[in-house]
């Protein structure tokens, strides 16, 4: 990735701003060439400000999603749901591993898809990276808040609450 205006790459940002309820894509347009039967790391800052959307977030697609996707549909994704903000940046981080499926098909070049849904608000993203995860490393999905806080699994809710603690 190059810099842009004399920034270093990790210092460039993607902002979305979302004035009425719609659904924006930010999609590779390349898949990753990655090693077959390996362990990966996918992780991406994001930040969000005044999320809110109608619906329902899982019975129809609403809030941010993230994927490593298109291994022959086969796909890993955080979901961020719920109305409220961030209150600065959020690390998400999601393993994946590259393999042979049941059916003999390669499943080891994925795109990241970074994905708005249904939504209003503004969502910004930074410093995606795939890593590999070293042997003998667990590897799960979590989101690390700006203040160190740690959210385990797949979902990050966010809340709206006077005292601006999310959860």
């Amino acid at each position: 990735m190059s810099s842009i205006q004399g920034r270093r790459p990790e210092d460039n940002v993607v902002k979305i701003s979302i004035l009425k309820e719609s659904s924006v894509y930010l999609d590779t347009t390349r898949r990753a060439e990655l090693e077959l039967g390996k362990r990966y790391l996918f992780v991406v800052e994001f930040k969000i400000d005044d999320m809110h959307y109608t619906g329902n977030w899982y019975n129809r697609p609403a809030g941010v999603r993230m994927y490593v996707y298109g291994m022959k549909d086969k796909h890993s994704t955080l979901f961020v749901r719920g109305d409220g903000s961030t209150d600065g940046w959020v690390s998400a981080v999601m393993p994946f591993t590259t393999r042979i499926d049941k059916d003999g098909r390669d499943l080891s070049r994925p795109n990241v898809l970074l994905r708005c849904y249904n939504m209003v608000g503004t969502v910004s993203f930074r410093k995606p990276i795939i890593i590999e995860v070293p042997n003998g490393v667990e590897a799960s999905s979590y989101f690390e808040m700006d203040n160190g806080r740690m959210v385990h699994g797949g979902v990050l809710t966010l809340t709206e609450t006077q005292e601006g603690d999310k959860s």
